[in-house]
């Protein structure tokens, strides 16, 4: 699932700023395929978060933060690396997939990117909000209240 700046855009349907990173979910099966596909195609370790289940790979020009999820039968997410550890309520992984460059990209829904994006700022990561960070999150808001189509769901 991508769940950062990237998914914002795509879900919105346009980009206001250019970014750093790609943030993605993935289960935390899929970790060691993650790991050796991102290798193969020329992907380093940019950094060690001292997490298990949490790396970041990185090119000459973008890097990608990959944290990995346990979802229960339930739908309860349990986030089991980064700085989000914990479990989240059930459904935050309700997947929104976007046409995109010829494929379809899984995004968490517009609802659940806001629930992401404030319980991080609020309670786990940088105790305030930051510009992109109000912006993204009146985009999101503007899908939520009607004002704004999300791309479609194929």
């Amino acid at each position: 699932w991508l769940c950062g700046g990237l998914a914002v855009d795509l879900l919105t349907g346009r980009g206001v700023r250019p970014h750093r990173d790609v943030d993605i979910f993935a289960e935390a099966d899929a970790f060691a395929s993650i790991s050796e596909a991102m290798e193969k195609h020329g992907w380093s370790h940019d950094r060690d978060w001292r997490v298990e289940n949490a790396t970041t790979f990185a090119n000459d020009e973008v890097s990608v933060d990959v944290c990995l999820v346990d979802v229960s039968t339930d739908g309860k997410v349990k986030i089991l690396g980064g700085r989000q550890g914990g479990e989240w309520p059930g459904g935050m992984l309700d997947r929104h997939a976007i046409p995109f460059d010829g494929g379809v990209c899984q995004t968490l829904t517009a609802e659940n990117l806001v629930r992401m994006k404030t319980t991080a700022i609020e309670h786990l990561m940088w105790r305030m909000y930051r510009i992109k960070d109000i912006v993204d999150l009146e985009r999101l808001r503007q899908i939520i209240d009607g004002e704004r189509e999300p791309l479609p769901i194929e």
